[in-house]
């Protein structure tokens, strides 16, 4: 995913082709997810989400066997420049929890299992696609190739 994300950004984000929306999902079978959501969300207090999401995939293992989760995850807040007292007090008090409890029940709702899982949406008709789990870039570029194709009108 930490190959794939940017260049979805850079060739469809950017040139504004498509709009990528983020929604937290922390596995319940990692017993940590939970814990990273806060941090990302707090984070987004300070508009870091994207920063800090990618921090928290980059060093998965690292902060997966902390000994002192909470100093980790503030030390990567200092990292990335982020005000560390209002971003631990933010954590500390579950500050972000209600956000990303929502996206867990959005998820919940569209039949989300896993992680990541992207749905691609043509705006023109609504007609989209869920797609499960990692895939390619190139696999990713073939299933927009085919949303962002006009869509056919039926023949007579």
């Amino acid at each position: 995913m930490l190959e794939t994300e940017p260049q979805i950004i850079q060739n469809y984000v950017d040139t504004g082709q498509v709009r990528l929306i983020f929604k937290h999902y922390p596995l319940p079978s990692h017993d940590r997810a939970d814990e990273a959501a806060e941090a990302a969300e707090c984070a987004s207090v300070q508009g870091k989400l994207w920063e800090m999401k990618t921090l928290l995939f980059e060093k998965n293992e690292e902060w997966g066997s902390a000994a002192d989760l909470p100093a980790t995850f503030e030390g990567y807040a200092e990292s990335l420049g982020l005000d560390t007292t209002a971003f631990r007090e933010c954590y500390d008090s579950g500050g972000g929890r209600l956000r990303w409890q929502q996206d867990v029940a959005l998820g919940q709702s569209a039949q989300v299992n896993g992680t990541p899982t992207f749905f691609a949406i043509r705006m023109s008709d609504r007609s989209g696609i869920r797609v499960p789990g990692f895939i390619e870039f190139a696999q990713f570029e073939e299933l927009m190739a085919e949303m962002l194709a006009p869509p056919t009108t039926p023949t007579p």
